[in-house]
Formats: C-alpha cells, sequence, structure tokens
C-alpha cells in the first residue's frame, strides 16, 4: 500500500476506468471490488499543514445518466448532458477534502453504473465508507438491500467516470 496525493490517485482511477471498459463482461460486484481496491490500496495524502478526508460514498436508486463517454473532469464549468431516461443505478464515488491554509478543497472522483431503464420510482438510498477497514462490514449492509443485491449481479449497460468539486 503506498500513499498518492489526489492527482496521481485520478491517474490510477482513469487507467482503472480504461481497463473497465475493456471488460464489458463485468458484473457490478465485479467493478465495485476493483473500485473498493482501489480505495484500499491507494491512500490519499493531503498537505503537509492540514488533514484528510478521503471516504467512500455508496449510492442506489434512479438516476439519469451521463452523456459522456470517457473519463470527464467536471470541476472547471462546462456544458453537461443527461438522457432523458431514467435508469436503476449504482453510484461510487471516493470522497477527498484536503485542508490546508487555503481552505478545504473536496473532490469527487466518480464511476456511475446505469442498468436498465427504471419502470417504477426506487427509493433512492447511501452509506458512507470512512475507512477502508471498514469495507467488509459496509458491503454486508450493502448487499443486504435486495435492489442493490440484484443490480450487483448484473452488468452495467453503461458507466459514466468522472470527477468533480465537492461542496
Amino acid at each position: 500500500m503506498t500513499e498518492i496525493n489526489r492527482e496521481e490517485a485520478i491517474q490510477v482511477f482513469q487507467r482503472l476506468v480504461k481497463s473497465l471498459s475493456e471488460e464489458p463482461s463485468l458484473t457490478a460486484r465485479e467493478i465495485l471490488n476493483q473500485f473498493t481496491q482501489f480505495y484500499r490500496d491507494t491512500p490519499i495524502v493531503g498537505s503537509k499543514t492540514g488533514e484528510t478526508w478521503d471516504a467512500l460514498l455508496l449510492e442506489w436508486g434512479v438516476s439519469h445518466p451521463l452523456l459522456i463517454d470517457r473519463f470527464t473532469d467536471f470541476s472547471t464549468p462546462q456544458e453537461v448532458n443527461f438522457d432523458s431516461t431514467s435508469y436503476q443505478w449504482l453510484g461510487l464515488t471516493r470522497c477527498t477534502t484536503i485542508e490546508d491554509e487555503e481552505g478545504d478543497d473536496g473532490t469527487g472522483i466518480r464511476l456511475n453504473m446505469y442498468f436498465d431503464p427504471s419502470i417504477d420510482k426506487q427509493k433512492s438510498s447511501s452509506m458512507f465508507i470512512e475507512a477502508p477497514e471498514d469495507i467488509p462490514a459496509a458491503l454486508v449492509k450493502l448487499i443486504a438491500v435486495p435492489y442493490v443485491d440484484l443490480l450487483l449481479s448484473c452488468r452495467p449497460s453503461r458507466i459514466s467516470a468522472y470527477m468533480d468539486n465537492l461542496g
């Protein structure tokens, strides 16, 4: 396990996304395992004078996909287009906040998986994993949600990967 800075973590994530896109047969469970491994194996260090918060946010429900076909940096304002159809959805976000002399700098490193179009209003929900050692217990709770457990056995029809500012 090697500590890296946030910019290096984003580069590692981009390589992960590229490898995932080359494996269309992966299930959502396999993608989730690789994403949590990315979190566990690449801790992000902060500035020498500040504190770092590095956690995972797992979300599920129904969402309109971003219409992007490659990793996209939304940390600077730009036009965003969404699909008009709602899809079943699992969202994986690595949330990092580095506190330094200038304040908090928060970034979301996101991988969203979309499945079939939604035919009903699935209640959205989420959970945080605040430390790598919490991953096993959190995943047990996650798969205890029947909707999530069902989606984890499926292959996503679309993946959106991007980074943006938290806040």
